[in-house]
């Protein structure tokens, strides 16, 4: 039944719309070749019951934050966000998202807040990944479904990220609906929003003091004694890799490209291939479908071994020789390439013995752990890998002797900021002393910036552009900032002058500046209410599930 209806709305609304569709949520959001999101999820979780993160002193079951993970993922996609499973560390990017999710959650729960059908109609009807030119479209919902179901991800599982969703919606608006607005608040709001700034900056940069520090061995030894765990040898791996080289799959990519394939890429693209001739470019497109073909097929392998040797010791959870001997089992059987690393690997590694540079794979191996052992496809140059941690040395403290140089260098360094500061304070401390009103006359002075609070286009190439910005809206007219001190050394704003907007001006757009001060107002409202929440749920990330 579902699938006749599928099959209708197919050709009512063509293979066009139903594959744009798919290319705007399933290429962002799965991983290539159905591998499906809880396979995904499971990777990183090795079974344990309790996940890495506490919230007010109780560990988070795995299961259920899988779930939120989950949820959110959906939540992602049904707004029209992007969801990338081809990266390894997307479960680390929306750790954050899937904690404030169960915060709010257990808050709405407590509140005893519910969304009604009607609510969570309503929210659907004003999402637009659900919409046609006609507005809500229970078609598009449905194909929406279909192709996030292909992966893995039910109906009801859609339903609950909505109702959720809508639920969050309910407990926004209570909060919003608390916000209070004044007349003399939206003016402000709207000459804080428009005024503009003309002003003189001068930097204490820290390259241009580097020359008058001394050095001293006795300043090194200490320098380097105070900064303990500063100077370390670096976290070391050997691992167990896994090869899948886009050659292996060249014979087959060749047989599967037709004629009739390369005469429709070839009459879509013939524009753009200038003065080639028809035969130079066929061998062109040719070349690019074989390489793109081989890049898949290799992806698609590698993910699949890396799944099946997860699953082979998923109930170990941590390194051990029979870990390791299930792992090169699995690829002895199916014949793959393989390599043992016998030196070490770090973060800084330039090459991985027998295979080359791959800096891909070397950041992978490194962020391994010995309780998330696998990593998943690893795009190298190429070929594809999937490699497991074998072997793992800590940081160990380093020795004066093996590090001087970099030790030497940071020490000038630190030591030219200071100075740099030092400068900027003492400017500052005599130009107040000075005659105020030839104060922006100074040499110091080498930039001049003018800009509003809804235009920053003119300043934002300059490094510093964040702490003028910072130190303008802070300073009145005609005054020195304050020092800021930053890694560089050190900067001072002169504001020669602030111009506001005119009161015809606000009277004219006032309707339009209400509701983006009741907007940001209300966007505040909600950001500390989630700042109070998280404040109040005592959060702490565990860097493993294990401890």
């Amino acid at each position: 039944m579902f699938i006749s209806k599928m099959n209708r709305l197919f050709h009512k609304h063509g293979r066009l719309a139903f594959g744009l569709l798919t290319l705007f949520i399933i290429v962002p959001f799965v991983l290539y070749f159905s591998v499906a999101p809880e396979e995904i999820l499971n990777m990183f979780s090795f079974s344990t019951a309790k996940s890495n993160i506490s919230i007010n002193g109780t560990r988070v079951p795995q299961k259920e934050f899988d779930e939120s993970m989950k949820s959110l993922m959906i939540s992602m996609s049904t707004q029209g966000w992007p969801v990338d499973f081809n990266s390894t560390s997307i479960y680390q990017q929306l750790t954050p998202g899937v904690v404030d999710r169960i915060i709010l959650m257990d808050e709405i729960e407590k509140l005893k807040i519910s969304a009604d059908d009607s609510a969570i109609a309503s929210y659907m009807k004003a999402l637009p990944m659900f919409q046609d030119s006609n507005g809500f479209s229970y078609d598009r919902y449905k194909m929406v479904c279909y192709a996030l179901g292909r992966y893995g991800i039910s109906q009801n599982q859609i339903e609950t990220s909505l109702r959720e969703d809508a639920t969050i919606g309910i407990l926004k608006r209570m909060i919003s609906d608390g916000v209070i607005t004044t007349e003399n608040g939206m003016q402000d709001f709207y000459n804080n929003l428009n005024q503009s700034f003309s002003v003189k900056v001068a930097e204490f940069n820290s390259k241009d003091y580097l020359s008058k520090v001394s050095v001293k061995d006795k300043d090194i030894q200490t320098f380097f004694d105070s900064n303990p765990t500063k100077y370390m040898t670096p976290k070391k791996s050997k691992a167990y890799i896994v090869k899948f080289d886009f050659s292996v799959f060249e014979n087959d990519a060749k047989k599967n490209i037709t004629e009739e394939q390369l005469n429709k890429l070839y009459e879509m693209k013939k524009a753009s291939y200038g003065a080639m001739n028809e035969k130079e470019a066929k061998e062109k497109i040719k070349e690019q479908l074989i390489d793109e073909a081989c890049a898949n097929a290799a992806k698609q392998k590698a993910q699949e071994f890396a799944i099946s040797a997860y699953k082979a010791i998923e109930d170990k959870g941590q390194l051990a020789s029979n870990a390791i001997t299930l792992f090169e089992d699995i690829a002895i059987k199916n014949k793959l390439e393989t390599y043992k690393t016998s030196s070490w690997i770090s973060d800084n590694s330039d090459l991985v013995e027998n295979i080359g540079k791959e800096p891909a794979l070397v950041k992978e191996i490194s962020a391994l752990y010995p309780d998330q052992p696998i990593s998943n496809a690893i795009e190298g140059k190429k070929a594809y890998f999937v490699a497991l941690l074998t072997e793992r040395s800590n940081p160990t403290k380093a020795t004066l002797d093996d590090v001087k140089k970099k030790v030497t260098e940071d020490y000038k360094l630190v030591q030219s900021i200071k100075l740099a500061q030092q400068s900027a304070s003492k400017f500052r401390d005599d130009s107040l002393k000075s005659d105020k009103k030839n104060i922006g006359e100074a040499k110091e002075f080498n930039k001049d910036y003018k800009f509003s609070q809804s235009s920053f286009a003119s300043i934002m190439s300059d490094p510093n552009a964040k702490e003028i910005i910072e130190l303008t809206t802070k300073t009145p007219q005609g005054q020195l900032s304050n020092v800021a001190n930053n890694s560089d050394g050190a900067i001072i704003v002169y504001v020669e002058k602030i111009s506001l907007p005119t009161k015809e001006d606000y009277e004219k757009n006032k309707e339009a500046i209400e509701n983006q001060y009741n907007g940001a107002l209300e966007q505040i409202a909600w950001m500390n209410y989630n700042l109070m929440l998280k404040n109040k749920a005592n959060v702490l990330v565990y860097e493993s599930s294990q401890k």
